[in-house]
């Protein structure tokens, strides 16, 4: 064997242990990525129940525990090179607004007023970003709001006992 072939086998032999290191990660982002998918569903999942119970609190019960619930899971702001202009300037309306119910025309008017004019798939796609992020919530079919503010409730109903 001449030393060209030695030092070939032993360039070999290092792409092979690379490759199949690379096969080891891949599967292990895999399945951290499976692992937080099942987490966030949960925080999900979590944070709608304890908006649907903060709701039915009296005001300044609700003040209290909005409170709380913000000390514990803060939005964190858009990471600036992750997120779409698009994404951020929704974000920022809706902060600038909090206890306003936004729709799609309402978003996309907004963007326009700040002179962003994307697609409405992109604005689709924005608006769902931030709802699996936890930053706006689904009121209804088309209608979002911040989870900063909670969720509002309509009823003839006496739902408290006095």
């Amino acid at each position: 064997m001449s030393k060209i072939d030695v030092q070939l086998d032993a360039y070999e032999e290092a792409l092979a242990a690379a490759l199949s290191e690379l096969a080891e990660v891949k599967v292990s982002i895999h399945q951290h990525r499976q692992s937080l998918n099942i987490k966030e569903r949960r925080r999900r999942e979590l944070l709608t129940a304890i908006d649907n119970l903060i709701v039915l609190l009296p005001a300044e019960t609700q003040k209290r525990w909005s409170k709380r619930l913000s000390d514990v899971d803060e939005p964190k702001s858009l990471d600036a090179s992750r997120a779409s202009r698009e994404q951020k300037a929704i974000a920022e309306a809706v902060e600038n607004d909090p206890s306003r119910t936004w729709t799609f025309d309402e978003i996309q008017t907004e963007l326009e007023r700040v002179g962003i004019r994307p697609k409405p798939k992109v604005i689709y796609n924005a608006i769902q970003r931030l709802a699996n992020r936890g930053d706006l919530v689904r009121i209804s079919r088309g209608k979002y709001r911040s989870r900063q503010y909670g969720f509002g409730l309509i009823t003839t109903e006496n739902l408290l006992d006095d």
